[in-house]
């Protein structure tokens, strides 16, 4: 779980950030809650890494980041915790996802790794 996101973040670019730092294809799920009638995220976000490995990689270089490669530097330094809610089946099949009927607001999911699990949630 990240914390201390900014508002004006998109859950779109979100994945983006993910991937320029390198995790490109070891994120496999990213879902950034949202209000659904101002769009505004929450400022936190929910990530899943296909390996401890990558998790622990990504708690290195993520944990207390300031600034995206979009140049905006954050008032809060990004905090990451473990999610109560593990591994990518777990977080496509929790009851949260599963009242997300709207496709604007479905969680990132890394392209062929949703196979076979109980909602279709491509994600913008």
């Amino acid at each position: 779980m990240l914390r201390n996101l900014p508002r004006w973040l998109t859950q779109k670019g979100l994945v983006d950030e993910i991937h320029a730092s390198g995790f490109e294809g070891r994120c496999d799920f990213c879902y950034v809650p949202q209000d659904f009638q101002s769009k505004v995220n929450h400022g936190h976000a929910f990530v899943n890494l296909t390996s401890p490995e990558a998790a622990a990689e990504f708690l290195r270089e993520w944990q207390q980041k300031r600034h995206f490669s979009s140049a905006w530097r954050l008032q809060s330094p990004i905090n990451i915790s473990t999610a109560r809610v593990q591994g990518l089946a777990a977080n496509m099949s929790s009851p949260r996802m599963r009242r997300v009927r709207n496709s604007t607001f479905r969680p990132f999911v890394l392209e062929g790794r949703a196979a076979g699990l109980r909602i279709d949630a491509r994600g913008p």
